[in-house]
């Protein structure tokens, strides 16, 4: 069985910028049945296999609108999840996640640029048949980004250049430029590399 319940909620601020609010919930119940290894004949026992799993998310974003056709917006973001497989693994999950852009024109350019900082720690506790290594973890990641958009024949050609300097658990430090030229030869079509 399954059963989910969510919301939404959009709006318009003052300032003619947009909120929006969403979040939800839900819970799964499954019902199996395994055919696990057994020492004695017949050496395979039928076992019933049960799963629960549970959670929640919410998300809130706020755009600011600016003088001068600019704009901010600020996002944040949360979810727990909840995870036992019959005593085999359970498993709790919290992660979040904020992120802020602020966009901008300079005369024939249009400037974005901002940072993004998520963070996740998980709890495991196994069993014989099934052990996670670390059982508990923290993992983060976070980056600044900047891109810019030069028009260079009005609807028709654009250049794009842009990078991210990003940190993560995993990987450590790292620097992703990129660069892209789009050519639009009409309303319905875009070519770009």
């Amino acid at each position: 069985t399954a059963k989910r319940l969510g919301f939404r909620v959009d709006g318009r601020g003052a300032d003619g910028g947009s909120y929006t609010v969403l979040g939800d919930a839900h819970e799964t119940r499954m019902r199996d049945t395994w055919l696990l290894p057994s020492v004695l004949p017949p050496f395979v026992s039928r076992t019933p296999f049960l799963q629960d799993s549970s959670g929640f998310n919410l998300l809130a974003r706020r755009e600011f609108r600016l003088g001068g056709g600019s704009s901010i917006s600020l996002q944040g973001w949360y979810a727990h999840s909840h995870l036992n497989a019959q005593s085999l693994v359970e498993e709790k999950r919290d992660t979040g996640d904020i992120d802020i852009q602020h966009r901008f024109k300079a005369g024939a350019h249009e400037v974005i640029w901002g940072a993004n900082y998520r963070h996740s720690s998980d709890a495991t506790t196994g069993s014989s048949f099934v052990n996670l290594q670390p059982a508990n973890r923290r993992l983060s990641w976070a980056s600044l980004f900047a891109h810019d958009e030069w028009t260079l024949v009005p609807e028709r050609l654009r250049l794009m250049v842009g990078a991210r300097l990003e940190r993560d658990s995993y990987s450590g430090t790292s620097f992703q430029p990129n660069a892209r030229l789009a050519w639009t030869p009409n309303t319905e079509t875009t070519f770009w590399g």
